[in-house]
This record gives C-alpha cells, sequence and structure tokens, in this order.
C-alpha cells in the first residue's frame, strides 16, 4: 500500500495502478476547482486613455481619462454552459481625467478593440459604489453603419436581479479584488 496524501492507495496489479491514478487525478482536480474564479477575471485594473488617434482609431475622448476596469468571462466558470451574454464589464470612473460618461459607446468600443470582446455579448455595468442601487447597466442597439463601424444608442437602467445574482455568483470569493 501507498500512502498518497490522507488516502490509502493498493498498488498491485496494472488496473489498481491505473485506478490509483484516476483517483489521484480527481483529487487534484477537486482542489483546484475554488481557484476557477481567478481564471474568470480577463482584467481588473485600471484602464486608460491618452486623448491621442491611436492607429486609425479615434481616441476614446480627446482628452486623457481613466476608468476602473473588470472584464469577467463567465463561460469560463460552468463549461458547457451558454450564456447569452458571456462576458460582464464592470466600469467606475476614478475621477482622474476627462469622464466617458457621454462618450460611453467609444470607451466601449476602445475596450472591445483592446481585449477582443463584442459589445453586444456583454453585460456592461457602470457603478459608482458596490451597492446596487449604485449601478447602471448600459444597452446598446445598433442605429446604423458607417462603413465596417456600428453607430449604437445607449440607454441606461438599474441592474435586474438576476444581473445581480450573475455578478455575485461569478465573483465568488474574488469580490474583494475589485476597486468597488
Amino acid at each position: 500500500m501507498v500512502k498518497f496524501e490522507n488516502l490509502w492507495l493498493f498498488e498491485r496489479s496494472e488496473f489498481q495502478r491505473f485506478s490509483n491514478f484516476i483517483i489521484a487525478q480527481c483529487l487534484v482536480e477537486i482542489r483546484a476547482k475554488p481557484q476557477v474564479f481567478n481564471n474568470m477575471i480577463i482584467y481588473n485594473e485600471k484602464y486608460n486613455w491618452s486623448g491621442k488617434r491611436k492607429n486609425s482609431f479615434r481616441p476614446i475622448t480627446w482628452w486623457p481619462g481613466s476608468y476602473w476596469l473588470t472584464i469577467i468571462d463567465t463561460s469560463k466558470g460552468r463549461p458547457g454552459v451558454y450564456s447569452i451574454k458571456p462576458v460582464i464589464v464592470l466600469l467606475s470612473d476614478t475621477g482622474e481625467g476627462y469622464s466617458a460618461k457621454n462618450y460611453f459607446q467609444d470607451l466601449a468600443k476602445g475596450v472591445c478593440r483592446d481585449f477582443n470582446l463584442n459589445i453586444p455579448k456583454a453585460l456592461w455595468i457602470e457603478y459608482h459604489s458596490p451597492e446596487p442601487a449604485n449601478m447602471e447597466v448600459a444597452m446598446f442597439k445598433p442605429l446604423t453603419k458607417i462603413g465596417k463601424e456600428t453607430i449604437y444608442s445607449i440607454k441606461w437602467r438599474p441592474p435586474m436581479p438576476n444581473e445581480i445574482k450573475e455578478l455575485k455568483d461569478s465573483l465568488g470569493k474574488t469580490a474583494n479584488l475589485l476597486h468597488l
């Protein structure tokens, strides 16, 4: 008999060695599950822009500014479960530089370009404090296309209870990593 962590395993035949290997692999996977939340957060830092043209793209605003930005990919936490909006983007104005509230479409396009996201496939939440009453969800409605660029109309609404639950479930133990 061989002791693996707190489990005694037998090593007599090939089948038993194979069974022991499977048991050990399962234990490793079970222990890795609580860390899945860390893999869901794609970005959790300050997102800055200079106010200058980058390549051929317009800047978010013509003045420098920054937002706290957290991007969560909920599909990584639940493989095999498909969501209409698998990405949650949390934004909060840092108060440094120019606010992008009136240029939110340009901010969303810049974030999507930098992180290879799709505007309609993300839930965009701007928050002013961690309380749901101080959060707003941006709803993007495509108006027209000019060349390859889509122009959106943005309406703001309070988050729905299922969105708040999804956010809490996705963040889990990592909620304290946010700049809320």
